[in-house]
């Protein structure tokens, strides 16, 4: 071909780069070994190219390439000889030549373009990303070239890697400032603030399942999957969360540290008077009307990841402000200096025993 070509630039019909020619090692083996050792004999080839007969030397291979890769569309080469290489200039990166040396080059980057079989849904993009790295990083091992795949889409695929490992760190660095923050209110009460913080902790946990269980009876196509959107919106579950159980919590911190009750459930009725209205109608009901026109809203983003994960933070959190938190302080927010129900009734009966001794010695 290349000779062909060459003839063409002669006569001035061809304005293709000019060709190489030299002959390649592989065109070698017919002719004969007088004329073959003579070639193998010129510095360019060396003793050892006749092991390597059909592979062409790297000395007249990039060359070629670079020639082939400078091929514009328009050029009469490419329009009636079929050579066009313009369109893979962007896709290879060659060195400078080597001017005060051999000035040989070389290829020191380069890229291939790949279609991937039609992608229907998130596993298999996923799946694509992953078995590509994985593909590419096994070649480059043991290797000086690296490998990789790149594909615009790649960019967000790369999140669910490790987004589970994402969601779980910042969900505990969320908690641990939860715990402080609540130790700080609750006036350093240790008990208080780790039920509220096991509240917070059900909340979030409460939610994942809820929404695997809304995934079920929507169906495919509609699912909540654990990625960016929904891992900020199981952070807001957590701040939300403080926001139903904290104020309970300060009203029974505050009957106790007044004596407002001798039980765990004189200060739990005291706190669900004192706050529980406002917790359901001004926490509950309003967040409820915020979040009800996200519904109808047009963009499935808005309906799958916001209307029903918040759905289900107001919802579990009105549980958990106003049955869970109340149970779990009346049964272990009372301290031990303060008689619990029976034991003021045991006590009671003593003291009434001792009365009556008094009452009969006296007489």
């Amino acid at each position: 071909m290349r000779f062909f070509l060459q003839d063409k630039i002669d006569q001035g019909q061809c304005d293709c780069p000019v060709q190489p020619m030299d002959p390649f090692a592989y065109e070698l083996a017919n002719i004969g070994i007088e004329e073959r050792e003579d070639v193998f004999m010129a510095p360019e080839y060396g003793y050892g190219a006749l092991m390597t007969a059909n592979v062409t030397p790297n000395a007249l291979f990039y060359p070629l390439v670079k020639n082939f890769t400078g091929i514009s569309i328009d050029s009469t080469c490419c329009q009636h000889f079929g050579l066009c290489g313009a369109q893979y200039e962007g896709d290879i990166i060659f060195s400078e030549p080597n001017v005060g040396g051999d000035g040989k080059m070389s290829i020191i980057g380069s890229r291939m373009r790949f279609q991937l079989n039609a992608l229907r849904n998130q596993s298999m993009f996923v799946n694509s990303y992953y078995y590509l790295h994985d593909v590419t990083n096994q070649w480059s091992s043991g290797r000086a070239a690296t490998a990789f795949p790149y594909a615009l889409v790649f960019v967000f695929e790369e999140q669910y890697t490790y987004i589970q490992g994402v969601a779980l760190q910042s969900v505990l660095l969320a908690l641990a400032v939860v715990f402080g923050a609540v130790f700080v209110l609750m006036d350093g009460s240790l008990r208080l603030t780790t039920v509220v913080t096991l509240c917070v902790l059900s909340m979030a946990f409460s939610q994942l399942g809820f929404l695997f269980v809304w995934n079920l009876l929507a169906g495919p196509g509609a699912e909540t999957s654990i990625n960016a959107v929904s891992v900020v919106n199981l952070l807001a579950c957590i701040g939300l969360g403080v926001e139903f159980c904290v104020h309970m919590a300060h009203q029974f911190s505050f009957s106790r540290r007044h004596h407002l009750g001798t039980t765990g459930n004189d200060h739990t009725r005291y706190a669900l008077t004192s706050v529980g209205a406002s917790v359901f109608s001004g926490i509950t009901l309003t967040k409820f009307c915020g979040i009800g026109v996200l519904a109808f809203a047009p963009s499935m983003l808005f309906r799958v990841y916001f209307f029903r994960m918040y759905f289900g933070i107001v919802v579990l959190g009105c549980f958990h402000g106003l049955v869970l938190l109340p149970v779990l302080l009346s049964i272990i927010g009372q301290p031990q200096k303060y008689p619990n129900d029976l034991s003021s009734f045991l006590l009671s009966e003593e003291r009434d025993d001792e009365l009556e001794d008094e009452l009969s010695a006296f007489k």
